[in-house]
């Protein structure tokens, strides 16, 4: 069987669409993982709301900007 070069073309667009929205979609999931790996290291100050990252197996974090001991969790 062969094909027409219409379908040969619409084949082809077919495919690198396909393609690009495989990365797309790969590349919304990596940025989505990454925001949430980012989102659970960061504290919130409880007296004046700064946002800080912490590192893991301190179970108090330190503000840097006001100085307040705050506890993780």
């Amino acid at each position: 069987m062969s094909m027409s070069l219409r379908e040969f073309l619409l084949h082809l667009f077919l495919m690198g669409a396909g393609t690009f929205c495989a990365v797309v979609f790969v590349c919304l999931v990596t940025a989505w993982v990454r925001s949430f790996l980012d989102r659970r290291h960061k504290v919130r100050c409880r007296i004046c709301g700064f946002r800080f990252y912490v590192r893991d197996g301190n179970p108090r974090a330190e503000c840097p900007h006001c100085g307040a001991a705050n506890r993780k969790g």
